[in-house]
């Protein structure tokens, strides 16, 4: 067609292509006088072919290894990362989507499957002493650009009566977790000085509760005074990673659970399932590939 002086628009409309797609072929297939090679488009063709990757599996193959793993407790964002999967994000949630139109539960396994919880202030909080705002702490920690900078935060148990303290550093997303009797300050300060002692220690972001008061003893155990920041009243973003992270417990352990009930072996169950996760934040890695940054 192209010999018999046939537009590019009469070839296409010939050959039910696009127009782009025959200018593509003419530009990258011809010689200096014109003509179209077929041969060398031909081995072109072939040699493209071979550098080809395999197809990934469609999502519909896909989605009983998707079911699996959202019921095992990962997060959409990490489905896709997992080599036996590989499908988007936006993939995985609109084969959710699918099923929950045809009548299916599996919506249920996303950390925000049921109706958020409204929350209500109940009480105001005393003022910490020496405390230092998040507007001090090191651009360094705010960019996570260095290990050992972490998050901590309590995690109430039912009528109050039973915590879990829960740590988690910035770059990382490394994550420690261990239950707690009471919410005195006493408590929840051994308790951190035991947690992150065994790990590089830069900062700590808390929340502004009464039980992080002996933040002084905690950064003075540790080698760095001055060290613990708090976050602004209400900014639960100040503390995002450990905020997400208690999010990913309830789903475990629901409101009105009572934490003296559970099991230690199950929270380190819990821990490793979460350190072993990968995430998308850190480009496909789990927190547990980076636990050599961590050491002191």
């Amino acid at each position: 067609m192209r010999q018999a002086g046939n537009s590019q628009a009469q070839i296409a409309l010939d050959l039910k292509r696009a127009c782009s797609t025959i200018s593509r072929e003419l530009g990258r297939n011809v010689d200096a006088d014109g003509n179209y090679e077929h041969a060398q488009a031909q081995r072109q063709a072939v040699q493209r072919r071979a550098k080809r990757k395999g197809h990934r599996p469609r999502t519909q193959q896909v989605w009983p290894k998707v079911v699996d793993l959202l019921s095992e407790g990962f997060t959409a964002s990490h489905v896709g990362l997992f080599p036996s999967v590989r499908i988007s994000e936006r993939s995985c949630y609109r084969l959710i989507a699918t099923d929950r139109a045809a009548g299916g539960q599996v919506y249920r396994c996303l950390p925000r499957g049921c109706r958020p919880r409204r929350r209500v202030c109940r009480h105001r909080r005393g003022p910490i002493p020496n405390r230092r705002d998040i507007s001090e702490r090191s651009q360094a920690a705010d960019d996570r650009r260095q290990f050992g900078h972490w998050e901590g935060d309590l995690v109430e148990g039912r009528n109050a009566r039973s915590y879990l303290l829960v740590l988690r550093e910035r770059k990382s997303r490394w994550c420690r977790i261990q239950k707690l009797a009471n919410k005195r300050s006493d408590t929840v300060t051994a308790a951190l000085i035991g947690q992150l002692r065994p790990f590089r220690f830069r900062s700590l972001t808390l929340d502004n509760g009464g039980e992080f008061a002996g933040h002084a003893q905690v950064a003075a155990a540790l080698g760095r005074p001055r060290s613990v920041f708090f976050a602004r009243p209400y900014r639960a973003s100040d503390k995002g990673s450990v905020e997400q992270l208690n999010g990913l417990i309830r789903r475990r352990y629901p409101k009105g659970t009572d934490f003296r009930k559970v099991d230690s072996a199950d929270l380190d169950a819990l821990r490793e399932h979460l350190n072993i996760a990968p995430l998308k934040v850190t480009g496909g890695r789990a927190p547990i590939d980076f636990i050599h940054y961590l050491r002191p």
